[in-house]
């Protein structure tokens, strides 16, 4: 146990790797990120429109 207290570099080499391990496994978890729940409803869609209707060519007909 004594050597151990006299070796402040061993000491200071495993606080360097216990804090190298937990940043690296906080960066693995990855961003936080907005989620959403998916919700099953009907299909609904909305046109609005503007402009004017276009009348079809005259077509003639004989009998």
């Amino acid at each position: 146990m004594r050597t151990l207290l006299r070796r402040p570099g061993l000491w200071l080499l495993i606080a360097l790797l216990a804090a190298s391990t937990i940043v690296m496994a906080v960066r693995a978890r990855g961003p936080k990120v907005k989620v959403a729940v998916a919700a099953r409803k009907d299909l609904e869609q909305r046109v609005v429109a503007s402009g004017r209707v276009r009348v079809p060519t005259r077509v003639q007909v004989a009998a």
